[in-house]
């Protein structure tokens, strides 16, 4: 299958898993709010984001033990797969023990006068000392390819979630302590679930003391050291800011933040499924020298999420106060300019989307390290913080050093990936930026035209401006930006899928397939 057609492939089943991943998110928040009030789900969204980002941060430790349980199940090297395995739980049972003392410790510090954090954080506090020995168990699923075990256990148990706090709501009644511990129960029952399959996969799988090797254990650590650095200032740029803004401002503000972020939080979910594949492509190229595809790879999918995600925002444009009139109610309309800031600041930083993936792909971690630092941690807080000395609302604050901050990481991303692929700036910006915003632009300015003409109101007329914008848009692109090749591409894509629908029924041809970006 052509790189371009495997990338598209593995993005459709990704959405897929994705969009249903996001559907319990937005059907928790209104409710939450309406049964909890802002302070109490503030409360909430500060202590799951911190599991969260406890989890994620175990998690990229355990890289490392995917990168070297992939090179010994592939040489069929099930001991030292198994000193991999052991070295790692033993890590992961120290790291649930300091994880769980220091989020206890954390609470009872910031929060000791809240009775519901206290007890919350001692919840999430034991949680994890049963979630992170599970972690090496999930990697072992990763080593062996099987990536949408993780992410159907991850939907089953947001949706498990979901019904359950929902009837104890109904019956019991509403607490921040019983929605945390409903929510990390049936997060660890997933990943409880995902042992004994681990064993399945792999026969000859064992889990012993006995195996634990200092050499293993120090080149896994190593090499998840550096994702750990990534992983921590993403870390510092959702959860640290949540939590500063809980400790500036109230839970309340911190509910709101919640609620104006999550509409970026879906824009970036939506752009990682699409981008996750350039890496290994990128890698690939890199070991081939391959320059010239390096950088048409580069080019090509950097144009195309810019294209996606400037429709995205011209569509929120038109549509996000009526969503959330619709979503959380008409008390939260305020909220709409405050998500088209964030909206914008992420559409930057998705647009080098691809970008970081290929400079992971490619090993240049510390020009990563140097984007986020800078743009996901300083600059954030450090904005943050002025403005509120300064006297301006704490919502602009946190809406400006967002912002800010969200630009600085996306372009300092991009100069570094085109350095390393070399491509000229100029190339960079014609291609990639200036070509896919054209026709975007021009569809805004018909939409908004044809809004101020007829003075379209309501619903119906929002949507349908929206969707006319959107719609420009990308046939603008295909029509008057996209060269030949790239549509002669799409083409290929399309009759490919009408293949592979076929094929269930025996009617597939097989077709000369050229190479391909």
């Amino acid at each position: 299958m052509k790189q371009s057609h495997l990338i598209a492939v593995n993005t459709v089943i990704i959405w897929a898993t994705t969009v249903l991943q996001m559907i319990p998110p937005l059907v928790l928040v209104p409710f939450l709010i309406r049964s909890l009030g802002d302070s109490g789900y503030g409360e909430y969204a500060l202590i799951w984001s911190l599991l969260m980002a406890v989890e994620q941060l175990e998690v990229s430790l355990q890289s490392g033990g995917i990168k070297y349980g992939a090179a010994f199940l592939a040489q069929g090297r099930i001991g030292d797969l198994n000193r991999v395995l052991s070295s790692t739980f033993v890590f992961s049972v120290g790291l649930g023990l300091l994880s769980g003392l220091a989020i206890g410790l954390t609470g009872l510090a910031a929060f000791g006068g809240s009775p519901g954090m206290r007890g919350s954080l001692l919840i999430v506090g034991a949680m994890m000392l049963f979630l992170a020995p599970t972690t090496p168990y999930m990697g072992i699923i990763r080593a062996k390819q099987r990536h949408y075990v993780n992410s159907l256990a991850g939907i089953a148990s947001q949706y498990a979630g979901l019904l359950i706090t929902v009837l104890w709501f109904r019956l019991v009644g509403p607490s921040v302590e019983a929605l945390i511990a409903i929510l990390a129960g049936t997060l660890l029952i997933s990943r409880l679930a995902q042992v004994p399959l681990a064993y399945g996969l792999v026969p000859g799988l064992r889990n012993s003391i006995r195996l634990f090797d200092r050499g293993t254990f120090r080149a896994v650590i190593g090499f998840g050291t550096m994702v750990v650095v990534l992983s921590l200032c993403l870390a510092a740029n959702s959860t640290g800011l949540r939590w500063l803004s809980g400790l500036l401002v109230s839970t309340g503000f911190v509910a709101h933040l919640a609620i104006f972020l999550m509409p970026g939080v879906m824009l970036a979910q939506v752009v990682q499924a699409m981008t996750i594949t350039v890496m290994p492509a990128a890698s690939a190229y890199e070991a081939s020298e391959n320059r010239a595809l390096l950088r048409e790879l580069f080019l090509r999918s950097t144009r195309y999420i810019v294209l996606l995600v400037s429709a995205a925002l011209l569509a929120a444009v038109f549509l996000v106060r009526d969503v959330l009139r619709i979503w959380v109610g008409p008390g939260y309309e305020l909220l709409g300019v405050y998500i088209l800031i964030n909206l914008g600041g992420v559409a930057v930083l998705m647009s080098a989307s691809c970008a970081h993936q290929m400079l992971k792909g490619l090993g240049a971690l510390r020009s990563l390290f140097a984007a986020y630092l800078t743009g996901l941690v300083i600059i954030p807080a450090a904005v943050f913080v002025a403005a509120l000395r300064l006297g301006e609302s704490p919502y602009a604050a946190i809406s400006a050093g967002l912002l800010l901050g969200n630009i600085t990481a996306g372009v300092l991303q991009l100069r570094a990936c085109a350095r390393a692929v070399r491509t000229e700036r100029r190339e960079l910006l014609r291609r990639a930026v200036l070509q896919p915003l054209m026709p975007v632009a021009a569809g805004l300015a018909v939409a908004a035209g044809l809004g101020a003409l007829t003075d379209a109101d309501g619903l119906g007329g929002r949507l349908a401006l929206a969707g006319l914008g959107v719609g420009l848009a990308f046939g603008g692109f295909y029509l008057f930006i996209a060269s030949p090749e790239e549509r002669r591409q799409l083409g290929d894509f399309v009759l490919m899928i009408r293949d592979r629908l076929r094929r269930g029924k025996g009617r597939a041809s097989p077709r000369k397939e050229g190479p391909d970006v």
